[in-house]
């Protein structure tokens, strides 16, 4: 119950110069699961999301990142009745 016969994630990061860049793709099948009203049970959808990042180092000690979740904007759920986020945009500052 709640867990996909086929699950995958893949990704992939790529450093170039300053500049590292990557993304990650993650597929769910289809999967059991308990309607949130009534809690008979229900099925919910294949997804699949796409993840990009992208961060440059300044110098040694500082970086800026960018990473951007749900590209596509995948409308799914990992429990019924509980929505996940849409696309979202992080940006980030390293200091080490």
């Amino acid at each position: 119950m709640r867990r996909a016969q086929f699950f995958g994630n893949v990704s992939l990061i790529q450093k170039v110069g300053a500049w590292k860049v990557g993304g990650e793709w993650q597929h769910s099948g289809e999967r059991e699961d308990y309607y949130i009203k009534t809690s008979t049970r229900t099925k919910l959808a294949t997804y699949n999301v796409l993840n990009l990042t992208a961060s440059y180092a300044v110098d040694k000690r500082l970086s800026v990142r960018l990473k951007a979740d749900n590209v596509l904007n995948q409308d799914y759920m990992l429990a019924h009745g509980y929505s996940t986020l849409g696309r979202v945009l992080f940006v980030g500052i390293t200091y080490q």
